[in-house]
């Protein structure tokens, strides 16, 4: 059975130091003699609920490859045989790597990602689930990244941590 896991976007607090929090603390960690401001960070996304599922083996495959073959077109250097371990070897090389690649190699890769990311419209039934196809199911910038990694995370996280 593969994999899914529910993403819900939650409320962000960050200080003035760039130090950042889930939820309100007391004071902010990095706090040495000084008076730090810690506000809340709005998101338009906040309280969106988004599910992820696991691409189908071969589909993971391909994904692996084809970030692979960007990497090395890029000119970046792939330890021999990584190539070859699929999202084994994707896990190492990490979610990062893909800042390395030409703009259209990324985003084709991430939108595949994506692909894997579907909206709950309404809590109330979190087991109804959409594809994403409005501008409105992911309004923020930092949003796309964070569902994007987490697919990534998903797919080459090798534990029991995801909802099955």
């Amino acid at each position: 059975m593969r994999k899914h896991l529910t993403y819900a976007v939650k409320p962000e607090y960050r200080c003035t130091c760039g130090e950042s929090y889930e939820s309100a603390p007391e004071k902010c960690t990095n706090v040495i003699g000084t008076e730090h401001v810690i506000s809340h960070v709005e998101n338009r996304d906040e309280g969106k609920e988004y599910v992820i599922r696991e691409m189908p083996c071969r589909q993971a495959t391909r994904w692996a490859v084809k970030l692979f073959a960007a990497l090395l077109n890029a000119g970046m250097k792939v330890p021999e045989g990584m190539a070859l371990s699929g999202m084994a070897g994707a896990s190492l090389i990490g979610f990062d790597s893909m800042s390395n690649l030409k703009a259209e190699d990324a985003q084709a890769l991430l939108d595949e990602l994506l692909g894997c990311v579907q909206i709950v419209r309404d809590r109330r039934h979190p087991e109804k689930s959409f594809e994403m196809v409005s501008d409105d199911d992911v309004e923020e910038v930092a949003t796309y990244f964070k569902l994007a990694r987490e697919a990534f995370m998903l797919h080459v996280g090798f534990s029991n941590t995801a909802v099955q």
